[in-house]
C-alpha cells in the first residue's frame, strides 16, 4: 500500500512539474496554468490524505482535504474551459463550487448525512467531468486524438465516480464499513490511472495545439515572404521603368542644349555690343549648369541600370 500511495505521489509531483515547466518556459496560456494548479492541487490532496492524524479536530480536516479535491475539479475544468475561449471565473461557475463548499461545510459541522457527506466530492466530480466533456466537444471541427482519448478517460472516470459517490450515499446517515469499503476501493483502484491518463492526454493536447500554432506562423511567414517577393518585383519593375525614362529624357534633353551651347558660342563670336554680349553670354552659362545637371541624371541612371560602375 505504501509504494502505490508513493509511486502515486512521484507520478503527480512529476506531471505538475511537467505542466508548471511547460507554462513558465513554453507556452504560457491560462488553461496550461490551470492544468498545473490541478496536479499542483492533487499532490497536496494526496498529502493531506496521508496525514490525516496531524489534525486533531477530524471536521476541520474533512473540510480542508475535500476543498483540495474541489480545487483539483474546478482548476481541471476551468483548463479546458480556457481553452475553448470560455471564462471559467464565471458567476455560474464559480458559484457552483462555492454552493457546493458551504453545502460540504453543513453537512460536516451538523453531521447531517455521512453518506452524502463522503459521496459529496465523487458526484461533484462526476459534473465537473461531464462539463469538461462537453467543452472539449464544443470545437467546430473533427476532435484530434489526444482530445478523444481525454473524452474516454474523463467519461471513464465520470462512471466509476458516479458508482463510488453513490456507494458512500448509500451509507446513510451513519458510517456503513460495507458501502464505505466500496468508496475506498473504487478510489484507490481508479483515481490514479485516471490522473495519470488525464495528464498524459492534457500534455498531448498541448503538444498538438503547439505543432498546430507554429504550422500556422510558418504559412503566415511563408505568405508574407511570398508578399515581399511581389512587392520587390514590382518596386524594381517600377525602377527600372524610371531608369529607362531618366535615360531617354536625358538624351532627348542634351541633344537641343548642345545646339543652343553651340549657337550662343557662335553667336558670341560675332560684333556684338555690350548688352546683347551680356544675354548671350548668360544664356550660354545657364545652357552649360542645366547640361551639366542633364549629364549627371544620366549617370545616374546608367548606374542604377548597372551600365556602369560606381
Amino acid at each position: 500500500m505504501d509504494a502505490i500511495f508513493l509511486s502515486i505521489l512521484i507520478s503527480t509531483t512529476l506531471q505538475s512539474g511537467i505542466f508548471l515547466i511547460i507554462w513558465l518556459k513554453i507556452d504560457r496560456k491560462h488553461h496550461v496554468l490551470c492544468w498545473a494548479l490541478t496536479f499542483i492541487f492533487a499532490v497536496i490532496n494526496i498529502l493531506l490524505n496521508a496525514s490525516r492524524d496531524l489534525f486533531p479536530n477530524r471536521d476541520v480536516y474533512w473540510v480542508i482535504v475535500n476543498t483540495s479535491s474541489y480545487l483539483v475539479q474546478f482548476f481541471a475544468a476551468a483548463g479546458f474551459f480556457y481553452r475553448s475561449n470560455i471564462n471559467p471565473f464565471r458567476f455560474s461557475f464559480v458559484s457552483y463550487f462555492i454552493i457546493i463548499e458551504i453545502f460540504l461545510i453543513i453537512l460536516t459541522i451538523y453531521d447531517i448525512h455521512f453518506g452524502l457527506r463522503v459521496g459529496l466530492t465523487s458526484l461533484s466530480g462526476v459534473v465537473m467531468h461531464l462539463a469538461i466533456i462537453w467543452v472539449v466537444n464544443l470545437v467546430d471541427r473533427p476532435l484530434r486524438v489526444p482530445e478523444k482519448g481525454l473524452v474516454i478517460v474523463y467519461g471513464l472516470f465520470s462512471i466509476t465516480q458516479l458508482v463510488a459517490g453513490i456507494s458512500a450515499v448509500m451509507q446513510g446517515y451513519f458510517i456503513d464499513e460495507y458501502f464505505l469499503g466500496i468508496y475506498r476501493q473504487i478510489n484507490f483502484l481508479f483515481l490514479p490511472p485516471a490522473f495519470i491518463g488525464t495528464g498524459m492526454f492534457a500534455i498531448m493536447i498541448i503538444a498538438d495545439d503547439l505543432a498546430i500554432r507554429i504550422q500556422r506562423q510558418l504559412f503566415h511567414i511563408k505568405s508574407t515572404n511570398q508578399e515581399l517577393k511581389k512587392a520587390k518585383f514590382k518596386a524594381e519593375q517600377a525602377t527600372e521603368a524610371k531608369t529607362h525614362f531618366l535615360a531617354n529624357i536625358s538624351h532627348e534633353i542634351r541633344t537641343p542644349m548642345n545646339a543652343v551651347l553651340g549657337m550662343s558660342y557662335l553667336t558670341l563670336k560675332t560684333p556684338l555690343d555690350s548688352k546683347q554680349r551680356n544675354y548671350v553670354e548668360k544664356i550660354n552659362s545657364a545652357a552649360e549648369g542645366l547640361l551639366g545637371v542633364i549629364n549627371d541624371v544620366l549617370i545616374l541612371s546608367k548606374i542604377e541600370a548597372r551600365a556602369m560602375s560606381v
